[in-house]
């Protein structure tokens, strides 16, 4: 019988599907993006809850908040954090628990001062500033505080392309009335991203409410992608070995998070170039996009990922993927096999891996 305590969990670990990290193609052993607190303790994904134009705007969530945030699971799991730090009280790891959790809990202001630790910690860490101003803006129902400006600004000081800073970036000029430039350092955003990104979506929403409060009728990011995915399907009917043609129509797919036809791009794609280890990324990626709470892993993403691990053994969506799987069906080995592989991909001062280490403790 499944550990009594996973049942818990696996609502809140079922969004490291979203990690930011597992982009096609990207070196494993990285420093990842924000885990979006806001929503879940370990998503891996920027928490786009500030408000367009005006700090009186309702939050737009990245994700829903469809994790209680009185789980017994998530206090003990801070409880362990908080016994962590009485013996070692330099765990960057542990503090970064303990954001995690209070962020979760929505207690942002708490969750700011735990960051502010790890980052103290840590100086040289963009991740760590940028995770601290985001809670104060949390903290601030989205008003980016000249607080949260100068740890913004500190990140990209340290990494200009640190993308949760570059965000907020955006919003503090919205806030400003500066839709325009906002707009600017977005689009800019959008076009650096990975390709599977799991806020392109968000931000791409958030730039279409900007453009409607600057008094645009429509999108333009928006209706470029969707022009330029409608014209490319369509050559690709009288040019279907144009391997090149099929990775932009993936990556395409990908941005306008149409996960059916972003599978099949890439399994196109794959035909043509079967060795090729991105799309086998991308492929995973896209196969690994929908699954969720409600749904499950089905037995066809479950033999897809299989496939994957095949030929990408330390793929981080098939690792996840397939340990939920083995989580859900009452195997508790087999996940904390696989997620101990997927772990074991992180450096031990990310928060991937505190994140993983998460779900590994809920199956203990």
């Amino acid at each position: 019988m499944i550990h009594l305590a996973l049942a818990n969990v696996i609502a809140v670990a079922l969004v490291l599907m979203a990690l930011p990290l597992l982009s096609p193609g990207g070196a494993p052993r990285r420093r990842g993006l924000i885990v979006a607190t806001s929503f879940a303790v370990i998503a891996g994904a920027i928490a786009i809850y500030a408000a367009i134009g005006s700090p009186h705007l309702a939050d737009r969530p990245l994700a829903e908040r469809g994790v209680a945030t009185t789980d017994p699971e998530l206090a003990g799991l801070m409880e362990r954090a908080r016994s962590r730090l009485e013996e070692e009280p330099t765990d960057i790891e542990a503090w970064i628990w303990i954001a995690n959790a209070q962020g979760l809990s929505r207690r942002y202001d708490e969750a700011a001062l735990a960051m502010a630790e790890a980052a103290a910690l840590d100086p040289g860490n963009a991740e760590h500033l940028a995770r601290q101003g985001e809670f104060i803006v949390l903290a601030h129902d989205g008003l980016v505080t000249p607080a949260a400006r100068l740890l913004f600004a500190q990140s990209l000081g340290i990494d200009a392309d640190q993308p949760v800073a570059r965000f907020y970036g955006g919003v503090a000029l919205a806030q400003a009335g500066d839709t325009a430039r906002a707009l600017v350092v977005w689009r800019d955003l959008l076009a650096d991203s990975p390709v599977d990104a799991p806020w392109i979506g968000e931000l791409r929403r958030h730039m279409a409410d900007a453009g409607e409060m600057a008094g645009d009728s429509v999108d333009g990011t928006q209706e470029m992608i969707t022009g330029m995915v409608e014209g490319l399907a369509r050559r690709l009917e009288d040019e279907p070995d144009d391997l090149e043609g099929w990775k932009r129509l993936a990556h395409s797919y990908t941005v306008l998070e149409d996960w059916p036809k972003a599978r099949q791009a890439y399994e196109r794609a794959l035909e043509l170039a079967p060795g090729d280890t991105g799309l086998v990324d991308g492929f995973a990626a896209a196969v690994a996009a929908p699954v969720d709470r409600t749904t499950g892993v089905s037995a066809t993403v479950l033999a897809d990922m299989e496939r994957v691990l095949e030929v990408r053994p330390d793929n981080p969506h098939a690792l996840y993927v397939t340990g939920l799987a083995a989580a859900l069906s009452g195997d508790a080995d087999g996940a904390r096999e696989r997620w101990t592989r997927l772990q074991a991909l992180f450096e031990p001062s990310t928060s991937e891996y505190a994140s993983v280490g998460m779900l590994l403790e809920s199956i203990e």
